[in-house]
């Protein structure tokens, strides 16, 4: 992690510098500089998550920082450090997205308060853009799998297989059934012949086609197999199945 310390005081920045064990906030670089300007520059170059800044200093002073900081959209928690309690100062910090604010002569245990409190929302919006990755990728996955079930719907009359459409959207066989099959509680293979039966159906009952072509609009080549594949999904026959519930003309 990175610190910018600005105050065009070098005292000052020498004593920030000898107060706090960096080691112990797994800090390992620590930058400094005497205006805002050369403040800009560094945050530029080296995007250090936490700043702690004087307020008054010549060129650019910190408030004139915090406000391109926050117009920038620049992510680093900001301490400032004064040696003038006036409320204005504290509350334009504040409007500014300051975490906290420290008067000179500056305290051990105020200083280490501020940083706790500022290492705390460093870490609590790491775990949260960790989590929104998380969600992200698995929100990505989970649309992959509803496009390939949306294909299947789609092109159910194709000759569809595991492999095809494993090709088809570069997805490793054996990942793709397992992930199917843990979204949707069925395999790909069960999914496409579930699909297809029920297009079946749809022709058997709404139409005269003879079972040869019902077989080749849902995509089996082979009468016989689709009759044995009806048969075993339905309990009876194409042509039981259309005696039994097609209405009479």
């Amino acid at each position: 992690m990175k610190v910018l310390i600005v105050d065009d005081e070098k005292p000052v920045r020498d004593c920030v510098q000898l107060l706090v064990n960096w080691e112990d906030y797994h800090i390992d670089r620590v930058f400094e500089a005497e205006d805002g300007y050369e403040a800009i520059r560094i945050i530029k170059e080296e995007q250090p998550e936490l700043i702690l800044t004087d307020i008054m200093m010549p060129v650019t002073d910190g408030l004139h920082l915090m406000e391109w900081i926050y117009q920038n959209k620049i992510h680093s928690k900001v301490i400032t450090i004064s040696g003038y309690p006036d409320y204005e100062y504290v509350r334009q910090i504040f409007v500014q997205g300051g975490v906290d604010y420290i008067l000179k002569p500056i305290q051990p245990a105020k200083l280490e308060a501020a940083l706790k409190k500022a290492l705390a929302m460093i870490d609590a919006e790491h775990i949260e853009a960790s989590l929104l990755s998380e969600v992200s990728a698995q929100n990505q996955k989970d649309s992959v799998f509803y496009q390939i079930k949306y294909y299947i719907d789609e092109n159910y009359f194709q000759n569809l297989s595991l492999e095809s459409i494993a090709g088809l959207f570069f997805l490793n066989k054996t990942y793709i059934s397992r992930t199917f099959k843990k979204m949707f509680d069925t395999t790909i293979v069960q999914y496409i012949k579930n699909v297809r039966m029920k297009h079946a159906k749809k022709y058997l009952i709404r139409t005269g086609k003879s079972i040869s072509e019902i077989a080749c609009l849902v995509g089996y080549e082979d009468e016989k197999y689709f009759s044995r594949v009806f048969k075993e999904s339905e309990g009876m026959s194409p042509n039981e199945y259309r005696r039994q519930f097609k209405p009479p003309a």
